[in-house]
């Protein structure tokens, strides 16, 4: 049980780095470019996808490994 927590902490953890380091990108361009900047909502949703897939993955991986 304990280990499905921290896997799950960890998921939350890689989507909030993924929506730091976009939105800081996104800054960075507004910045150079002078012009505003919207987030592609499709791309920003596929990469909290993989990132969400990739938690779905390993939290099966655990469980299975429990069972065993």
């Amino acid at each position: 049980m304990g280990s499905i927590i921290v896997i799950v902490c960890l998921g939350a953890a890689l989507n909030l780095a993924l929506f730091v380091a976009i939105h800081r990108r996104l800054a960075a361009i507004e910045r150079a470019t002078g012009a505003r900047v919207r987030p592609d909502a499709q791309a920003l949703d596929a990469a909290a996808a993989r990132v969400g897939g990739i938690v779905t993955s390993l939290e099966s991986q655990v469980l299975r490994a429990q069972a065993a």
